[in-house]
């Protein structure tokens, strides 16, 4: 036997949890008031918290939606583009 992959990844697929590059974006406006349902919801752990509001990891979000489906305050905004 050779060093042959096997699993997620060996032939180009993507890996669970990994973003494509179609996903989308998504931003945590002003509106945040830190309760956090978006950061539980959250399956790579993408949300922080900062100064009693919570925020989104650009790097690490996949682009799922969850965040922005369970948010209670319509603090989650999809948005286009790159994001600073």
């Amino acid at each position: 036997m050779g060093t042959e992959e096997h699993g997620p990844g060996a032939r180009g697929e993507r890996r669970p949890h990994e973003r494509r590059a179609d996903a989308p974006r998504f931003v945590i406006n002003d509106y945040c008031v830190g309760c956090k349902v978006c950061l539980r919801q959250c399956p790579v752990r993408a949300i922080r918290t900062h100064k009693f509001a919570c925020m989104i990891d650009q790097k690490a979000c996949v682009g799922c939606g969850k965040c922005i489906e369970r948010c209670p305050f319509n603090a989650v905004e999809r948005v286009e583009g790159a994001v600073a």
